[in-house]
């Protein structure tokens, strides 16, 4: 089944926030965990990105959290609290944040 053009779209969003959270620019990186967070409704309805939720968050947001600069913890958190139902493969990288 072919997704419909606003399924697209989303899906599309999503690649290009992967793409800014692997690059090295702090503003793009933290432009990217807002949309993740203002987006989260529809990202979240959407199957084919919903699970690929836990590893992207795993991947790109964990880590930041320890983050030095702390405009980017901070959006980190707003995107970890944003996801806390998402379910986690690992519970041990649940308490490495906690």
């Amino acid at each position: 089944m072919q997704p419909t053009t606003n399924a697209k779209y989303i899906i599309d969003i999503f690649k290009y926030i992967i793409m800014k959270l692997e690059g090295t620019n702090l503003i793009e990186r933290e432009m990217a965990m807002f949309l993740l967070c203002r987006l989260r409704m529809q990202f979240t309805r959407n199957a084919a990105i919903k699970e690929h939720l836990p590893t992207t968050i795993e991947k790109f947001i964990i880590g930041e959290l320890s983050n030095e600069i702390l405009f980017l913890r901070a959006r980190a958190m707003d995107v970890f609290i944003s996801y806390g139902d998402v379910k986690f493969s690992s519970l041990d990288m649940l308490k490495r944040v906690v």
